[in-house]
């Protein structure tokens, strides 16, 4: 499966979410970080602080494991892209939070410093620092993208682009990140889910056929 494939399947996605990070960041530079993410805080909802604690589990590098077990299950290959790409993901969020950018304070405790009150959902421990990027946010694009680029489907990638991006709001919904924060995170997980594909699908690792068998079949051979 070759690029000019992946290309027709994808591109679409890729445009979509570069044009809306550079319209976000447009937004940042003119409105501001800080005041962004007040408008979103003050606009909370009975629904939203119910939903968004759960919705915020598809960036979690559980639901990765999960979803890469399952796929193992249909297709050994399309699940260690999907497992992989999530790891990787979920190593280069840590590595740009932890040894790049440093323990930045998240808003819950960067407002409080400010001594401005946010709305804050029941229940939900808060991080309060290494907010930038987002490892949810690259987590949940990495596993979405990798369906996608995996997918014939345009019905349901639609649908797995706009959970990613949902993932992606409930981490500034729940005011545990910036909204720049998760612009970077989705980057990161889209570079990781192309990356593993391509590692899977174009390099020497494409012939291996096996890989194209569900997980129990490769057991028994």
């Amino acid at each position: 499966m070759g690029l000019s494939r992946i290309e027709r399947r994808i591109w679409i996605f890729l445009a979509i979410q570069l044009i809306v990070s550079i319209l976000l960041n447009i937004v940042i530079y003119y409105v501001g970080r800080d005041q962004i993410h007040l408008l979103i805080n003050s606009h909370y909802s009975e629904t939203g602080d119910l939903l968004f604690p759960y919705i915020t589990w598809l960036g979690d590098g559980i639901t990765a494991g999960v979803v890469a077990l399952v796929a193992l299950l249909f297709n050994v290959r399309f699940g260690l892209i999907i497992g992989f790409s999530g790891l990787l993901s979920g190593m280069m969020s840590q590595f740009f939070k932890k040894v790049v950018f440093g323990p930045l304070p998240r808003p819950s405790a960067y407002f409080e410093q400010k001594n401005i009150a946010l709305h804050l959902v029941e229940n939900v421990d808060m991080a309060t620092i290494y907010t930038f990027p987002s490892g949810h946010s690259a987590t949940a694009f990495a596993i979405m993208f990798s369906i996608i680029m995996i997918s014939k489907q345009v019905g349901l990638n639609v649908i797995l682009y706009l959970l990613a991006v949902l993932a992606a709001y409930s981490r500034v919904y729940l005011s545990q990140h910036f909204v720049e924060d998760t612009i970077a995170g989705s980057w990161l997980g889209i570079i990781s889910a192309i990356l593993c594909y391509f590692i899977f699908v174009n390099s020497g690792l494409s012939k291996a056929q096996r890989l194209d068998q569900p997980l129990f079949n490769k057991l028994m051979l």
